[in-house]
């Protein structure tokens, strides 16, 4: 059973908590089963209704949920008026299957679309000519990008402890506090400001890659591009333009066995910055009940920005805290996305 602590806005007879509970168990059921289709639907309610503000109480609000189909709103309907769901006390009377083994095949597949550059078109071929693993694929038929990704394949594998990307952030913030203290700026006013965003920015405890937003009061963004790549952690890269780069960074090693990591650097304007922010720093589910309050309101929201639907006219705003304010949203710190 799944401690209250858990889930900040239930309480032991919330509907929200008794719906994730279900669909938990139904998650773990189908998973058992191998079944993609209905584990995808299940870890989509179960995270959208784990973000929630406001209890659902009644089934009137339901219909207004965005990110999962008709499907798992009409269970969740059945959980409100029942306090049970039929299908899981149908399958909780039966023996939980045993867990069905990947072939051969969709092993292979997923191991080659874990690089970067190879779709499923390109893993499949790759598995047609008679490839199973990454190590088997000749470099010659590979793409600068996934000569890259293969390269450092097996150092990839595993997610980045928070304390490394703190380290990685603290080389990047050393390099860029190089163009403010040229420019002579001040910490509250700076030419060059920069967020590590996605789920370090919430404070987990480990993520996938390094996602960075910067901004900047330059006319030319590529001149700043530049100079960011040359970085001394970024060792290689994937694709680079103006605005966006990715590719792979590494910490000084200092006699320690370093790994290197993918990173995304992307530039967006001072007015785009807190929109960007709020986008990449997450979670998915956050900025779903973030734009369909937009909605409500008549206004799109969106990483480059909010505007009025019928006017097309743009809101300003200097902060992410004032997003929040102009939804009429409580305030909520990145962690607590």
């Amino acid at each position: 059973m799944t401690e209250t602590s858990d889930f900040p806005f239930f309480d032991s007879k919330s509907n929200n908590r008794l719906i994730v509970e279900i669909f938990t168990k139904l998650k773990d059921y189908w998973t058992a089963k191998g079944d993609t289709y209905r584990i995808r639907a299940y870890v989509n309610a179960i995270d959208l209704i784990t973000h929630l503000s406001f209890d659902l109480t009644t089934t009137k609000r339901v219909n207004d949920l965005r990110g999962i189909g008709a499907k798992s709103k009409k269970k969740i309907k059945d959980i409100i008026s029942t306090g049970k769901l039929e299908e899981w006390e149908k399958l909780s009377k039966m023996p939980m299957p045993t867990p069905k083994p990947e072939d051969k095949k969709t092993i292979s597949i997923k191991e080659f679309t874990s690089l970067d550059g190879v779709g499923v078109v390109i893993a499949n071929n790759w598995y047609d000519t008679g490839y199973r693993e990454v190590d088997d694929v000749p470099l010659e038929i590979c793409t600068t990008a996934q000569k890259i990704a293969i390269k450092y394949y097996h150092e990839k594998a595993g997610r980045i402890p928070r304390p490394e990307i703190a380290k990685l952030e603290k080389e990047l913030k050393d390099w860029t506090e190089n163009i403010n203290i040229v420019n002579k700026t001040t910490p509250d006013n700076p030419a060059v400001k920069f967020e590590v965003c996605g789920s370090y920015r919430r404070r987990t405890p480990d993520s996938g890659d390094i996602d960075v937003m910067v901004t900047h009061r330059f006319s030319n963004n590529k001149v700043i591009m530049d100079y960011l790549v040359q970085c001394p952690i970024i060792t290689d890269t994937l694709a680079k333009g103006d605005k966006k780069f990715r590719g792979y960074c590494i910490l000084p090693s200092n006699g320690k066995v370093m790994k290197h990591r993918r990173i995304d650097i992307e530039l967006v304007t001072p007015i785009q910055y807190p929109y960007a922010l709020l986008y990449f720093t997450g979670s998915k589910n956050h900025n779903i009940l973030m734009r369909d309050k937009a909605r409500g309101k008549g206004w799109k929201l969106n990483e480059k920005g909010m505007h009025e639907l019928t006017t097309n006219t743009p809101i300003i705003v200097k902060t992410e805290r004032e997003i929040f304010d102009l939804l009429n949203v409580p305030y909520k710190e990145p962690w607590e996305r």
